[in-house]
């Protein structure tokens, strides 16, 4: 069986998040993440977030809760 895994910085996603609403395809992207099988979020918290971004950060921690995994990193570099 295969698995679906995304990578993907926490900027960049809340930057596509905030393309998706302007697009009109936000509920679609929202789908799109929760079907992913495992999530990777890079750079977790490292800069202060708007309060937009913390509800959209927690829509999709929350449509992936009991179903799929969701990995929060931050990786500080060497």
């Amino acid at each position: 069986e295969r698995y679906k895994v995304q990578y993907i910085r926490l900027p960049d996603l809340f930057q596509e998040i905030e393309e998706a609403k302007i697009q009109g395809h936000y509920k679609k992207y929202m789908k799109k993440l929760s079907k992913v099988d495992l999530l990777i979020l890079d750079e977790f918290l490292l800069t202060s977030i708007s309060e937009g971004e913390r509800n959209d950060l927690f829509e999709v921690i929350q449509s992936r809760t009991d179903n799929k995994s969701t990995n929060l990193l931050q990786s500080m570099g060497s």
